[in-house]
């Protein structure tokens, strides 16, 4: 057996996998990983297309601001910052802190008496509302500070913690406010080969008018930061080198002049995940007949037997008639490099090649390598040269495509052997039925979904407080859906996602289910959500949270979805929600586009290819939010539990 550290180079810190439990850490456990094929039209301009990181950039008009604090000489902590108002008269400003509720806040502004910032207040051009911050399972209220008609300029926030309160260290504190015009700032990842020795790049689009200083400040796993400039060019561009595996936060901050001549700024904030290092595709591939199936063999240096990987590519021949190159099919799935040869394989059904009435010389196009730990693309190469022998196939055109030409197992006999996740996680046990899975999401305090309004055999994910990768999550799915026979699943926020992954890269008993809908969510966020890098952004300023998500950032969700075809994509049914009246959450909404739950905007939360189940107003993400949580909803749970399958 390889080493167990380096058997797991994506990330180098996939020990999380074991999770409470007596099994022992090296035990093992088998599964087989599905493989899938799609028609040109899914990657010539579709979901399976090379990711495009614009489409996934982080929109800005808040910025998040440090408050710095020095001590007077009687003992009080007091801080003034400046924050410059852009063209914008109208505002909404939180301050967090543990120790927020006993600040003295004032804010000064041009040609006004400085405003008193306190619960209850009633100003000709301020108010105060009392209302619920929620982060992750940590929950709190605050106060949020509207502003309108203020004059333009540079405003000025000055906090105290009086002497009273004894405070020996400085507080730790940020404000967060959000104007309500001006123009956005919006970056991006410029690619997502996030790898130690590669150099990460973000792009930025800025503000009209004109810049005086903008900046990347990189938090690595250590905790240690380093900030570097962005260029004075068209397209803003900032770089730095990986040092270290692991989770990665990045703040972009942005100052200047808009086209008013007024003073702005403007913050974002990004996660990902490095890995180890990356690998090379060699320009060897090669396709054996295996039973009814081809077994493509992809040549790559590096990889370990334990190194699992999704992998994916394109497969283009030539047109029997003219000659020309003509799309044939798309092929990716969960694989792992062979014991005997080292290449990774993958499958394809030769009946594709009829259907686009191609021959040789076959090629492989725009094959990546993405470790399912971080998300990171560890491998590309534009072409590959395939080795096929024709003379091997007899197969004729089909008429149409079949769901047997889409999923397939693996023609090499591929099976992964992966570290055990001990004793499943479960609320409730129904031993070898027909079951539905109840999941919950990131960091939720248990299974949300009221057992009064599900009826039959069922089970229930109970991973409280927990910060899991898409496959992380998918696998503890499987661990506990494999207790019965078969299993449909109904997820809640990530839970939907995890679900998807379970069933695009996975065997299960979820592939036994039967019923109408294999996998219901509510609230997921299947294009991520900018709150992964906002939460980050805070840092442990509440000593409280379960850490960083790369997999739910905008840029790790679209290379997670550029992996999984329509056909899984169909299987999914999918509902968002959005507050009515004021917002869900005080914190949330200071980042997040209308409309939104507290936690996903309703935008980021669609799933192109599966079925839309509407929206609906009133709901909120999660419990300690403005309106009930989405997961209550009575009436929609009845639908679910009359349409699941099990």
């Amino acid at each position: 057996m390889t080493n167990p550290r380096r058997s797991l180079t994506c990330i180098g810190a996939f020990a999380a996998l074991a999770i409470a439990t007596a099994a022992s850490a090296t035990a093992q456990i088998t599964i087989t990983p599905k493989h899938w094929n799609a028609p040109p039209e899914e990657f010539l301009d579709g979901p399976l297309s090379a990711p495009d990181f614009k489409s996934a950039a982080h929109v800005s008009n808040y910025a998040m601001i440090d408050l710095e604090f020095t001590r007077d000489a009687d003992g009080a902590w007091r801080s003034i910052t400046e924050i410059p108002s852009g063209s914008s008269r109208t505002a909404r400003l939180l301050i967090l802190s543990p120790q927020a509720d006993a600040f003295e806040l004032s804010l000064r502004t041009p040609g006004l008496t400085p405003i008193e910032l306190r619960d209850g207040l009633r100003h000709a051009h301020a108010g105060a509302e009392r209302g619920p911050i929620h982060l992750g399972h940590y929950s709190t209220t605050g106060t949020l500070y509207l502003f309108t008609d203020l004059p333009r300029g540079a405003w000025t926030l000055e906090a105290g913690l009086p002497a009273a309160e004894r405070a020996a260290a400085a507080p730790r504190a940020k404000a967060i406010i959000k104007y309500d015009t001006g123009d956005r700032l919006r970056t991006h990842a410029a690619h997502y080969n996030l790898v130690v020795g590669n150099r990460a790049v973000y792009e930025a689009e800025a503000p009209a008018g004109r810049v005086t200083s903008a900046t990347l400040t990189v938090t690595d796993a250590s905790g240690e930061s380093r900030t570097t400039s962005f260029s004075r060019t068209k397209t803003p561009r900032a770089s730095f080198d990986i040092q270290r595996t692991g989770q990665h936060a990045v703040t972009i901050r942005f100052e200047g002049v808009d086209r008013e001549g007024d003073p702005y700024i403007r913050t974002t904030h990004h996660v990902f995940r490095a890995a180890e290092r990356a690998f090379d595709l060699t320009q060897r591939a090669s396709a054996v007949v295996q039973g009814a199936n081809l077994d493509v063999r992809i040549a790559i240096e590096g990889l370990e037997r334990d190194d699992r990987c999704i992998a994916s590519s394109q497969l283009w021949g030539r047109d029997r008639k003219s000659g020309a190159d003509v799309p044939i099919a798309w092929l990716g799935g969960m694989t792992a490099p062979l014991a005997d040869s080292g290449e990774l394989p993958l499958t394809l059904d030769p009946r594709w090649i009829a259907l686009a009435s191609a021959t040789g010389p076959y090629e492989l196009r725009e094959t990546r390598i993405v470790c399912p730990q971080t998300n990171t693309i560890l491998a590309e190469r534009e072409t590959i040269a395939l080795d096929l022998n024709e003379r091997a196939l007899s197969v004729e055109a089909p008429r149409e495509i079949t769901p047997d030409m889409q999923t397939l197992r693996p023609a090499s006999g591929l099976q992964l052997e992966i570290p055990s996740l001990g004793a499943p996680l479960a609320t409730s046990r129904a031993a070898g039925a027909h079951n539905l899975l109840f999941s919950h999401g990131y960091c939720a305090g248990g299974n949300p979904w009221p057992p009064g309004d599900f009826t039959g055999p069922s089970e229930a994910l109970n991973d409280p407080d927990a910060n899991r990768t898409q496959d992380e999550f998918a696998l503890l799915l499987a661990a506990v859906g494999d207790n019965g026979k078969s299993f449909g699943i109904v997820g809640h926020s990530q839970g939907g996602l995890a679900a998807l992954h379970l069933f695009t890269f996975y065997y299960s008993g979820m592939d036994w289910a039967e019923g109408n809908r294999l996998i219901q969510s509510v609230g997921s966020p299947y294009q991520g959500t900018p709150l992964a890098g906002a939460a980050a952004g805070i840092g442990g300023i509440f000593g409280a949270g379960c850490g960083q998500n790369s997999d739910l950032d905008p840029s790790g969700a679209l290379v997670w979805l550029s992996t999984i075809p329509m056909a899984p994509r169909a299987n999914v049914y999918y509902w968002t929600t959005s507050n009515s009246g004021s917002g869900c959450n005080f914190f949330s909404g200071l980042f997040l586009s209308d409309p939104e739950d507290g936690v996903i905007e309703q935008v980021r939360g669609q799933l192109p290819g599966a079925n839309n189940m509407g929206h609906t107003v009133g709901w909120c993400h999660t419990t300690g939010m403005s309106n009930p949580a989405q997961y209550l909803d009575a009436t929609r749970n009845a639908e679910m539990n009359t349409n699941a399958a099990r």
